[in-house]
C-alpha cells in the first residue's frame, strides 16, 4: 500500500523519476542502504522504488514532528539520539543486533540536509553495524531532490529526479578501522554521482 501511495504521490507532484543500476536493488538477502539525504521527498522516492520493507534509521528530533514520526513508527523504524553520547552508544549496539539478526536498515548516514547544496560528512551509525554484522553496505544516490523540496520549502517545484544504485561494497572486518574505510568508500561512491560538492 505505501509503495503504490508514493507512486500516485510522486506522480501528482510531477516528478519523473529516473532509476539507473534497478538490477543492483536487494533481493531477499539483508543489506544496510546508505543514502545521501537532500530533501522532504527522499522518503516518499525510497518508499516507491525499495522491493520491500527496511527498517529506516531517523534521529530522534523527528519524534517531535507528528508527520515523519507517524511514518517511521508505521514502518517499524528506529529513531536515534544523536545528542547524548550514553544514549547514542545504547542506539548503536540495537542497531547492531539488529543487523546481525538478519534486519536489513536504512540510513541516511549524514544525519539531517540543508537547503545549500552539497555532501555532508557521514555518520558512522551504518559502517559499524555493517562491519560487525558483515552484512554489505548499498550506495544509493538521490540527485534532484533538493531543487524540488528542501530547506524551509513545503511547496515542491516540479522537476526530474534521478536515482543511482551501485553495487553493494562488503566490509573487509569487523574493527573500526574496517568501519571507517567501509565509510570512506561508500561515501566516494556517493560522492561521484550526486552532483554537488564535497562539505566534509
Amino acid at each position: 500500500m505505501l509503495h503504490k501511495a508514493a507512486h500516485l504521490l510522486r506522480r501528482l507532484l510531477g516528478i519523473p523519476l529516473d532509476v539507473e543500476g534497478r538490477d543492483n536493488l536487494p533481493g531477499d538477502q539483508p543489506c544496510i542502504l546508505a543514502v545521501n539525504h537532500a530533501s522532504y521527498i527522499d522518503g516518499i522516492l525510497l518508499a516507491e522504488l525499495l522491493p520491500h520493507s527496511f527498517i529506516i534509521v531517523a534521529k530522534s528530533e523527528l519524534r517531535d514532528h507528528w508527520v515523519p514520526r507517524l511514518f517511521i513508527e508505521k514502518l517499524q523504524g528506529e529513531f536515534v539520539d544523536r545528542s547524548d553520547l550514553r544514549a547514542g552508544a545504547d542506539d548503536a549496539l540495537r542497531l547492531e543486533q539488529l543487523a546481525q539478526s538478519g534486519r536489513s536498515l536504512l540510513f541516511f548516514p549524514e544525519g539531517t540536509f540543508h537547503e545549500y547544496p552539497g555532501l555532508l560528512p557521514f555518520h558512522m551509525g551504518a559502517f559499524i553495524a555493517a562491519s560487525r554484522s558483515g552484512l554489505p553496505v548499498m550506495p544509493i544516490t538521490i540527485r534532484g531532490s533538493r531543487q524540488i523540496m528542501a530547506g524551509r520549502t513545503w511547496f515542491p517545484r516540479h522537476g526530474p529526479v534521478k536515482v543511482i544504485v551501485s553495487p553493494p561494497i562488503s566490509p573487509a572486518g569487523s574493527s573500526w578501522g574496517d568501519a571507517v574505510m567501509l565509510r570512506n568508500a561508500v561515501r566516494k561512491e556517493i560522492l561521484k554521482h550526486c552532483g554537488e560538492p564535497d562539505l566534509a
